[in-house]
């Protein structure tokens, strides 16, 4: 039987020791890139922080995991909007009236894209439902839950 030195056992020690952790590496990886709230955390972060391209390619990681949140599009539609990619915003803004018809903050955003693009009687119209909408008081929410 062949006898191995102290440096092959440590090499051999090594080289496991890193697979393993290689291997928890990924697992920890697969898990971060499903985590929507944490792409969610990162985009506003590097919204903040001016990154408006590396947010606007977490709000899609986000989008890609969980489509049907309409402050995810009102938010990726604010960052396009910033790298003025008016006509994405406004699709992004489309799909958040889509999934909640009635927010005044889309519609709001929206008329300041087509107001960008000189669209200026849509940009109205949709200035003019944002105001339109009755915005309900905290009171009035409060009322509505003690009520259930």
């Amino acid at each position: 039987m062949e006898k191995r030195s102290k440096m092959d056992l440590d090499s051999t020690y090594q080289a496991q020791f890193t697979l393993t952790n290689l291997t928890s590496l990924n697992e920890k990886i697969q898990l971060i890139t499903e985590d929507y709230e944490l792409w969610c955390k990162l985009a506003k972060r590097q919204t903040e922080l001016c990154y408006y391209s590396q947010a606007l390619a977490s709000y899609e990681r986000a989008l890609a995991i969980k489509a049907d949140n309409h402050q995810v599009w009102i938010w990726r539609g604010g960052v396009l909007t910033y790298l003025n990619r008016y006509q994405d915003a406004i699709a992004s803004f489309d799909k958040a009236l889509e999934l909640e018809p009635h927010n005044q903050t889309a519609w709001l955003f929206k008329g300041m894209a087509l107001n960008n693009l000189g669209r200026y009687k849509q940009a109205y119209a949709c200035y003019d439902k944002a105001l339109g909408i009755e915005q309900q008081s905290i009171w009035q929410k409060l009322i509505k839950l003690f009520k259930r």
